[in-house]
């Protein structure tokens, strides 16, 4: 325990975060630092990390730092978590919320070279349960919360196309809080429209899937496709809320989910 204590401290001294304007890759995307004020996630203080007697006291202090610079404001709605596979839409639907209805904004990115560094599964797990359970006690109103580690099972910094899916975790957050877990998925859809879709995107703004050749974007479009129907085929069973976007109506796909999502946490919707 102590050795993985001492790991996350080291983590914690040595990792910032790098603010979101530099790898502004998405469409209608302003991210600034005063829309983003949490632009430090890790400090000295947390120096101290190895003292703590249990991950779950590390990762509650972890939660304090996490959201110590998000701005109080009093919000009507609930917070929200938002998942999906990279490039699914769930970072264009959070900046439409948090533009229209004043959300304070985390994604996981923010958090995940932390992660990576408590090796043992078990240990990181439980670091995580702990963390993400605390932000939203703090934040049970106004804040959301997006990305694909709340789907991905001991996710990895590099993400492998067979990465099992794992939602529970998330979803025992969601109802414990009573806030709602939303997932994205891009399901109705063919792999070379998805491709399609990519270069499009990548030439108007910078795209991690301009790197990558014609087989590993076509692998992905298609790991993306069957992930988003196991998504959607977990929602549908277990009540919960999958929303479809396409890609080829993607504009108006994305004005009627905030109408959506915006609903689910108790808003009146606007036109974004």
């Amino acid at each position: 325990m102590k050795r993985i204590l001492c790991r996350v401290a080291s983590s914690f001294r040595l990792v910032k975060l790098v603010p979101h304007i530099e790898r502004n890759d998405r469409v209608g995307d302003s991210r600034t630092d005063e829309a983003l004020p949490a632009q430090k996630f890790l400090n000295s203080e947390m120096s101290s990390l190895a003292t703590f007697a249990s991950i779950k006291e590390a990762a509650v202090a972890a939660a304090g730092i996490a959201t110590n610079e998000l701005k109080c404001k009093k919000h009507e709605g609930r917070s929200l978590l938002i998942s999906g596979l990279s490039r699914s839409g769930k970072s264009i639907l959070a900046n439409i919320l948090r533009r229209n209805y004043n959300y304070q904004y985390l994604t996981t990115d923010y958090f995940l070279k932390v992660f990576f560094s408590i090796q043992d599964d078990q240990a990181r797990n439980s670091f995580k349960e702990y963390f993400y359970d605390d932000i939203v006690k703090r934040w049970q109103t106004g804040l959301i919360i997006e990305g694909d580690d709340f789907i991905l099972k001991n996710r990895r910094a590099i993400a492998q196309l067979d990465h099992e899916i794992d939602i529970a975790g998330a979803d025992k957050l969601s109802r414990r809080w009573d806030i709602p877990f939303i997932l994205l998925g891009n399901a109705n859809i063919t792999p070379d429209a998805k491709v399609k879709a990519f270069r499009k995107f990548s030439c108007k703004h910078e795209c991690w899937t301009s790197t990558l050749d014609e087989d590993t974007i076509y692998k992905y479009a298609s790991w993306l496709i069957r992930v988003s129907e196991q998504l959607r085929n977990v929602a549908n069973s277990q009540n919960m809320h999958y929303i479809e976007l396409d890609p080829r109506q993607f504009d108006y796909c994305i004005e009627v989910a905030s109408h959506q999502v915006a609903a689910l946490a108790g808003l009146m919707p606007k036109t974004s």
